[in-house]
């Protein structure tokens, strides 16, 4: 190579553009904070069986497994219906559109 001509270029096979590496990880860090707010809004939802089931536990101790199983289950049956992946979408379509609204 001599001291007139520029090195010549080649590029690396294993060298990746980060920019769409960057917009997979905020797309999954907006999806999580999404599921954040849809387990808060299940929570607010469920507040009763939630409490019941907090104190049966609280009232049983070890024996909760066996003592609290039934409001165990209802209060699993109530953020289940709350958090499900087809309420998830739905959450996701309705927060899409309040947050485009917002922009």
């Amino acid at each position: 190579m001599s001291a007139g001509t520029p090195p010549t270029i080649v590029p690396d096979p294993d060298y990746r553009d980060g920019s769409r590496e960057g917009r997979l990880r905020f797309s999954k860090r907006a999806e999580q904070h999404l599921r954040d707010e849809l387990a808060l809004h299940a929570r607010k939802q469920c507040q009763e069986p939630m409490a019941a089931f907090a104190a049966c536990a609280k009232e049983n101790g070890m024996f909760v497994i066996f003592k609290c199983r039934a409001l165990n289950n209802a209060m699993n049956a109530c953020l289940s219906q709350y958090t499900s992946e087809s309420k998830f979408e739905e959450w996701k379509q309705t927060r899409g559109l309040s947050l485009a609204e917002e922009a």
